[in-house]
């Protein structure tokens, strides 16, 4: 009904110029009327949908490669003196972690690697809203 009656409502500003305005206003109403309906349904089998079986092989086949070779041993990556695991709130790596709680009790140290994880949580979600403001 729009452009049906877009024509009736621009006649009195463009004069001769409607029956182009009009042309080109049904092309991107219609243009955006179509992108709407293929981007619904990106999965599909249609010739210029995304081909969500070869994903899905392809995925199958890097799962397949990373697991036909052995499982590295954790503590070559854990206790590197890259791994930071509370980084940025603490800068402590792993092995630092694990010798102070050595010096604390069992149930003390739970809660202090409990505590670092909610104060790191915290640092990060107030420091991404501020981005987003």
């Amino acid at each position: 009904l729009y452009l049906l009656f877009l024509p009736l409502e621009i006649y009195s500003a463009f004069k001769w110029l409607t029956i182009p305005c009009t042309i080109f206003a049904c092309f991107l109403y219609i243009g955006f009327l179509e992108i709407g309906q293929e981007i619904e349904n990106p999965f599909n089998y249609d010739e210029n949908d995304l081909d969500l079986d070869l994903f899905c092989l392809q995925i199958q086949r890097e799962l397949a490669e990373i697991t036909a070779h052995p499982a590295p041993d954790p503590s070559g990556f854990i206790f590197s003196q890259f791994n930071q695991p509370f980084a940025p709130h603490d800068r402590r790596t792993a092995i630092d972690i694990l010798r102070d709680n050595k010096n604390t009790e069992d149930q003390q140290s739970v809660a202090d690697v409990r505590q670092t994880l909610v104060k790191n949580y915290q640092l990060i979600s107030e420091a991404t809203f501020r981005k987003k403001r």
